[in-house]
């Protein structure tokens, strides 16, 4: 395996696991949002997920753009993970 594989590789579980990070707090923050008096840890939540995002993307996307591509496949394989898991209990 050469070094763009394993960049690539990287990048995929690198952005896997920022969208189960990403839509887990998203699933959290709609639960706090909807339970009374939590608007403030629903607004730290809220205001986690961007930067935490956005850092690791533009970390990502010096490596290339097949990296950030593979980061994103990584994303919505987790997006789609996590929904089936909510949706199911």
């Amino acid at each position: 395996m050469n070094l763009h594989a394993i960049t690539l590789v990287a990048a995929f579980l690198a952005g896997l696991l920022l969208g189960a990070a990403y839509f887990w707090l998203l699933f959290r923050h709609t639960r706090l949002y909807a339970a009374a008096g939590a608007s403030r840890k629903a607004a730290l939540v809220y205001y986690a997920r961007f930067p935490m995002a956005a850092a690791l993307l533009a970390l990502i996307a010096q490596a290339g753009a097949g990296a950030l591509l593979s980061a994103f496949i990584g994303v919505l394989v987790a997006r789609t993970v996590v929904l089936a898991k909510v949706r199911h209990g």
